[in-house]
C-alpha cells in the first residue's frame, strides 16, 4: 500500500525534493532549541484568568509534534510564563477563575456553572506534569471587607491542596483588594453579627497564612498594599512575605493536615457540622488545643450515633426473631 508521501509525490504536491543536508529541529543544540521555545511559548505579559473557552494565543501546537519536544517545551510553557488566578467572594460568581492553560490542573471540582468540567478532561499524569513545571503565579483576591469570606474560603483551600503538588515556586504575587458589594449578594448567607469593616481583611490574612503557610523558599514574593486602608496592611504583607520566603520547615505536623483528615472523616455527617466549623476556626487561629477539643467532640458524636444504630438494629433483629 503506497504511503501518504508517495501519494503526494504522485499528484505533484511534493514536486520540490528536500535537501538531504537540511538540519532537523532536534539536531540543533539545546540552547538554540530553548531560545526557539521561549519565542513561541512565552508571553511577555501575565496570562490572565478567564471564564471563557479561549486559547492562550501561544504556539502550543509545537508540543504535539513528538515526545522529546513535548518534554522540553512543557517546562518553558508552564515554567517561564506567569499565570494569574482570581478569587471572588461573591455568590453570583464562581469563586475561583483560572487561565485555560492550567485550569484542569487546579480546578478539581466535580461541577461548575461555567461550562464543562476541565479537570475530567485531563489525566492525572498530565495534571501532575503541569504542576511539576509551574514556577510563577499571581493571585488576585477580591472580597467584601464587611463579610466573613464564606464563598472564598473553600476555593482557596482547594487551590492550596493542588498547590502543594508544585515542587517549587520562584515567583508569587498577591493582589488583595476589598470591595463593598451590594447586600443583595449576601441576603441568603447567615453572617454572625452585624457587618464590620475590616472583618474580610482579617479573614483573608488568616486563610493566606494558614492554607498557604506550607510555601517555603519562594525566591520572589510581592504582596500589594492597599493604601486606602481597605486591603492588606503593611505589617500583614511583611508577615506573609517573610513566611513564604522562609527556609525553616514547619514544626510538627501542620494543623491544616490534621483538619483535612478530620474533615474527610466527618464532613458527610450533618451532626458534626458545628464541631467541624469550630475545628476550622481553631486551625486558622493556630489553636492546636481547640482543634483537639473539636476532634474529641466529633469522635464522641460519631461513637454515640454508632451505639444508637447498633441498638436500633438489635431491637429490629429481636422483633424479627419473634
Amino acid at each position: 500500500m503506497p504511503t501518504r508521501a508517495a501519494k503526494r509525490r504522485a499528484i505533484g504536491c511534493d514536486a520540490r525534493p528536500i535537501h538531504p543536508k537540511t538540519p532537523k529541529f532536534l539536531s540543533f543544540p539545546a540552547e538554540i532549541r530553548n531560545k526557539i521555545y521561549k519565542l513561541l511559548l512565552v508571553r511577555g505579559e501575565i496570562i490572565e484568568a478567564t471564564y471563557r473557552r479561549l486559547s492562550i494565543s501561544l504556539s502550543s501546537q509545537l508540543l504535539q509534534t513528538c515526545r522529546q519536544i513535548h518534554t522540553e517545551g512543557l517546562s518553558v510553557l508552564y515554567g517561564e510564563n506567569t499565570w494569574e488566578i482570581r478569587f471572588y467572594d461573591r455568590p453570583d460568581l464562581t469563586a475561583s477563575c483560572y487561565p485555560v492553560g492550567i485550569r484542569g490542573a487546579f480546578d478539581d471540582r466535580e461541577s461548575t456553572g461555567w461550562g464543562p468540567q476541565y479537570s475530567q478532561l485531563w489525566s492525572a499524569a498530565h495534571k501532575q506534569r503541569v504542576l511539576d513545571h509551574i514556577r510563577k503565579l499571581e493571585l488576585v483576591i477580591n472580597y467584601d471587607d464587611r463579610q466573613e469570606v464564606a464563598q472564598l474560603r473553600p476555593d482557596l483551600r482547594l487551590f492550596a491542596r493542588q498547590l502543594k503538588k508544585v515542587p517549587q515556586l520562584n515567583y508569587l504575587r498577591l493582589r488583595c483588594s476589598s470591595h463593598l458589594y451590594p447586600q443583595r449578594y449576601y441576603q441568603h448567607i447567615r453572617v454572625d453579627g452585624s457587618p464590620v469593616r475590616g472583618r474580610g481583611r482579617v479573614e483573608v490574612v488568616k486563610i493566606l497564612r494558614t492554607w498557604l503557610g506550607f510555601l517555603r523558599d519562594v525566591k520572589e514574593v510581592h504582596v500589594d498594599i492597599n493604601l486606602d486602608g481597605h486591603g492588606i496592611l503593611e505589617d500583614e504583607a511583611k508577615m506573609l512575605k517573610k513566611l513564604y520566603q522562609s527556609s525553616e520547615p514547619e514544626e510538627g505536623p501542620p494543623l491544616t493536615d490534621l483538619y483535612t483528615s478530620l474533615e474527610a472523616f466527618a464532613e458527610d455527617d450533618k451532626f458534626c457540622k458545628v464541631s467541624l466549623r469550630n475545628a476550622l476556626l481553631a486551625t486558622e487561629n493556630g489553636d492546636g488545643d481547640g482543634l483537639e477539643k473539636a476532634r474529641r467532640q466529633i469522635l464522641h458524636i460519631l461513637a454515640t450515633r454508632l451505639k444508637m444504630v447498633k441498638g436500633i438494629k438489635g431491637i429490629a433483629n429481636e422483633k424479627t426473631a419473634e
